[in-house]
């Protein structure tokens, strides 16, 4: 069996000692910190200095027990610990399954708190601790952590305590590895070795946090309630809309529409002598764009094919007609866009895949020029979903459209 070796022994004033402190073999007159047999302090040029028992005897413990009395003789010095960050984050779901989340840093990584006083071996609230140490009147309980972890019965009563506590791994630590006390300074300063247990001004803050989450929920919800409301609104409104009343109403005044007085100046056909190509019966095309659809086809004819033969998209067109040509689209059409998915079960599904949209109409209607030869499909948009473009081929129709064709 492996001899066990020790960094560190107990000398005859029962004081920790590491092993470069003392004379070399049995005039260290040390023992074991675990089992208090004596030991030899082996100090040898061949091999890293150490304390062996003096006789051959299975001590298991006997590393943890120097490891233990080593890191608490090391705090209990120096009256101070690296901390590790401590982040609280508390989050909750609203009744659409989003999240809502608020966060706080209690502790900055690498924090150094230094202590008004330092206590080993304390009974506290039916636990025994290995460190009690003290900023003010705030407590810390710090645990060596070298063969066994905090149970969970132990940290329990930690969290119901509500003392901050801290765990320091020291688990890898090897008797060859503890050259001096610097050594195992070094470990136990290193926050990267130390976990919080607990820490008692985050469960303070949790209850802040837990009041600032459910005012947002509360906020969000408002928001569902106001949204779902205008949704339904604008539902009503669409109706209203495209009924055909209201749609008899703009063609009869399409004629006096100033969109149409500004560009018949420019187009080689009058009013009365439309081609079909700009008198199109598209789906929703006749109210879409709060205008007859001859008004806004002949305003399009002109600046994108009559004039201009320059390639073009769906974006570009229906950006405008809306704020160059004032060929404004409701706001109902632009909400139940906005809202559609959030609230389609609201709407009949007949009904939900025929909503209308703008850019829906315009496809629909180069799709139909293109029918005719005057446009041609370019592609569509990677970055911009159902934005097509289209280029310039004729001024005027080169074909008839198709009889299957569909434009809707």
């Amino acid at each position: 069996m492996k001899p066990i070796i020790l960094p560190f022994g107990l000398n005859e004033k029962n004081i920790l000692v590491h092993i470069a402190d003392v004379e070399r073999g049995k005039k260290c007159n040390c023992v074991c910190p675990s089992c208090r047999t004596p030991l030899i302090a082996r100090k040898g040029s061949k091999n890293q200095p150490h304390f062996q028992h003096a006789v051959d005897y299975e001590c298991k413990s006997g590393m943890e027990s120097a490891i233990h009395l080593a890191a608490k003789k090391m705090i209990m010095e120096k009256r101070q610990i690296t901390l590790p960050k401590c982040d609280l984050k508390v989050s909750a779901k609203d009744s659409r399954g989003n999240e809502h989340s608020e966060s706080k840093t209690v502790v900055e990584e690498g924090a150094v708190i230094c202590f008004d006083s330092v206590q080993e071996e304390i009974e506290l609230h039916g636990m025994k601790v290995d460190i009690l140490a003290k900023k003010g009147n705030r407590p810390i309980i710090i645990e060596i952590f070298y063969r066994h972890k905090v149970d969970d019965q132990k940290l329990a009563k930690i969290v119901e305590t509500n003392i901050s506590a801290i765990e320091i791994n020291l688990s890898d630590l090897k008797a060859e590895n503890v050259k001096d006390w610097q050594t195992i300074w070094q470990s136990i300063s290193n926050p990267m070795r130390v976990q919080w247990l607990h820490n008692a001004k985050a469960q303070d803050l949790n209850g802040q946090l837990q009041k600032q989450v459910t005012l947002k929920i509360r906020k969000r919800e408002e928001k569902y309630k106001n949204e779902e409301e205008l949704f339904l609104h604008a539902l009503d409104d669409l109706k209203a809309r495209s009924s055909k009343g209201s749609v008899e109403q703009l063609k009869q005044n399409a004629e006096m529409h100033p969109v149409w007085k500004y560009n018949a100046q420019h187009l080689p056909f009058s009013w009365n002598e439309l081609p079909e190509f700009v008198n199109a019966e598209i789906s929703d095309g006749d109210w879409i764009f709060g205008c007859d659809r001859r008004v806004w086809q002949t305003a399009f004819y002109k600046s994108f094919i009559w004039r201009n033969d320059k390639p073009f998209s769906i974006k570009n067109v229906d950006c405008w007609l809306q704020n160059k040509i004032r060929c404004n689209v409701h706001q109902s059409v632009k909400v139940l866009g906005v809202y559609r998915k959030r609230y389609s079960k609201h709407v009949p599904a007949d009904i939900y895949i025929n909503l209308p949209s703008p850019w829906k109409t315009l496809r629909a209607y180069f799709n139909y020029l293109c029918e005719l030869g005057m446009l041609e499909f370019s592609g569509d948009d990677y970055h911009s979903p159902g934005n097509g473009w289209f280029r310039v081929v004729s001024k005027k129709p080169c074909r008839s459209p198709s009889k299957m064709a569909h434009f809707d």
